[in-house]
């Protein structure tokens, strides 16, 4: 069955990922090395074979590179085997197709290297057509510019559908600026570890319904509704307007409260308008910085968590999305005569021995409006 060309995948753990270079380099096999954007298993080590012939002279080049793969203390934790979509045995209706098994497009993009905006468009573009984001950590281009490979799965589906599906994507990355440098299709018979990809594209289940977080959205629409006291002052989203989306968040941190939520990063169809949030909201957390920096409190704060991380990892660090301080010394408590004071020094709002007095600002990126908070100062 699926007599013809056919390409085997075998992903190996990440960590024997430098060893693998060397069994493969032996064999004339290719290697790459994927990062997904996101998920439980992002790096993804995998080796590459095509060959011609049926599925069943696949499986037994497979068991071949397993055994191989064994003898050189690798592992494979996953295996796929793909056909050309126009094999005589793939569906071409919907009818015809099987539930287990897919089509998959991947799409190169060009982006500009480091542009963050751009890469939380095409993500955001991604999503919208059922498509995730991945790279090859083994390309590095010369002219400064990065590729990104947007993939999506066509689950149960004849080939005359996934084909809508994929020039859809197509067609609105085009829309949307982005350069579009190569479109493959394949169709996939094997797939033993669906689960390696656990975080970044899960298997969409047959009529799976609202999102979780549509139906957390939809629940902070109702409580709103009624007036819902229960919430952090933190909590200002956005006033909902064309172009931009924004969910609300669970955060842990603050589940004393019935609605423990916080607002999450907005996701724009206007790449122009992701970019002006993205600068808007570096600015603010510089001015921040500077503002506790030059304060009579920075002898006493510790900066930690993702804001530090550009020191090791430079331009790849992932875009804090708060402040995190360390106070010292330990004895300093939360109700101490000193903790009563805002940065620059002079007094909160009467607080009563308790510091509870919060306040919400909206921001302040043009083109984007708040709701009014419902709690300022005490």
């Amino acid at each position: 069955m699926y007599e013809g060309a056919l390409e085997i995948h075998l992903t190996v753990n990440s960590w024997a990922a430098d060893r693998l270079d060397a069994f493969a380099g032996e064999r004339a096999i290719k290697v790459s090395r994927i990062e997904l954007d996101h998920g439980k298993f992002r790096s993804q080590p995998m080796l590459t074979v095509e060959l011609t012939g049926s599925l069943e002279d696949a499986e037994q080049r497979v068991v071949q590179l397993r055994r191989e793969l064994a003898a050189a203390r690798l592992q494979a934790v996953r295996v796929k085997v793909e056909t050309a979509p126009w094999n005589r045995d793939v569906p071409a209706t919907d009818e015809q197709a099987r539930e287990d098994l897919y089509f998959e497009h991947h799409i190169k993009v060009r982006l500009p290297a480091g542009n963050v905006a751009r890469r939380l468009a095409i993500t955001t573009l991604a999503r919208e057509h059922g498509a995730r984001v991945s790279r090859n950590a083994r390309r590095v281009l010369e002219d400064g510019t990065e590729e990104r490979f947007v993939t999506q799965r066509c689950f149960g589906v004849g080939r005359e559908t996934s084909r809508l599906r994929l020039a859809a994507l197509v067609s609105a990355l085009g829309d949307g600026g982005f350069e579009v440098l190569e479109v493959e299709e394949e169709y996939v018979v094997v797939d033993d570890n669906l689960g390696l990809d656990a975080g970044w594209m899960d298997r969409p289940a047959k009529n799976a319904g609202p999102s979780y977080s549509d139906l957390i959205d939809a629940r902070v629409a109702r409580e709103l509704s009624y007036d819902g006291d229960d919430f952090p002052d933190t909590f200002v989203p956005l006033v909902p307007s064309a172009g931009v989306r924004q969910h609300a968040v669970f955060e842990p941190a603050l589940k004393q409260f019935t609605n423990a939520f916080k607002t999450g990063q907005p996701a724009f169809a206007d790449p122009i308008r992701a970019e002006r949030w993205a600068q808007a909201r570096t600015a603010v957390r510089n001015h921040v910085l500077d503002v506790i920096a030059r304060s009579p409190w920075a002898p006493n704060l510790v900066l930690r968590g993702s804001a530090t991380l550009p020191a090791w990892l430079g331009d790849t660090a992932r875009e804090p999305g708060d402040l995190d301080f360390v106070v010292t010394p330990h004895s300093l408590g939360a109700n101490s005569p000193r903790t009563c004071t805002t940065p620059s020094g002079s007094p909160k709002s009467p607080c009563d021995g308790h510091c509870s007095g919060r306040f919400s600002t909206p921001p302040t990126t043009p083109g984007l409006q708040a709701s009014t908070p419902r709690r300022h100062w005490n």
